[in-house]
């Protein structure tokens, strides 16, 4: 089993520009113009030994898989991940106008790609903790980033 990280996407009312943010479009658009992109998660971080062992995961395998959830759209997307931070980077092009108006950003995943992946591939992926399948742990979770296993 691999190692990896859910994370939930919440639906954002926020506008911009007189545009909705929409994370897939937002991220989408930077990463092909870039050829990399921040995924920021607000609230809740890691403490640091945990973003360090996460760095030191990817350092051996090259990536970490970040599966991002949405409930609301019933949609899975699956992301590579390079580097784990506790903060955004300086270059703000790097990820969408609307990370302003968030709360502080606590994670900033740098991603290498990102696409809309079949919802089947939950079936494989089980809490690192105590091997629940993450489907079954988020129905009476609220926590909205874990460690995962998957294949």
């Amino acid at each position: 089993m691999k190692t990896g990280i859910f994370l939930r996407l919440y639906e954002l009312n926020i506008t911009y520009d007189r545009l909705k943010a929409d994370f897939y479009t937002e991220h989408y658009s930077i990463l092909k113009s870039k050829g990399r992109v921040i995924i920021g998660k607000a609230g809740a971080g890691f403490q640091q030994s945990k973003i360090d062992a996460l760095n030191e995961y990817i350092k051996k395998n090259d990536q970490i898989i970040l599966f991002l959830y949405s409930s609301k759209q019933k949609k899975l997307f699956k992301s590579s991940i390079v580097c784990i931070s506790d903060k955004l980077p300086t270059d703000s092009t790097l990820y969408p106008k609307y990370y302003n108006e968030l709360s502080k950003i606590k994670l900033a995943f740098t991603a290498t790609d990102i696409s809309e992946v079949n919802m089947e591939l939950l079936d494989s992926v089980k809490l690192a903790s105590n091997k629940r399948n993450i489907m079954e742990v988020i129905k009476s979770c609220r926590t909205a980033c874990m460690i995962v296993e998957h294949n």
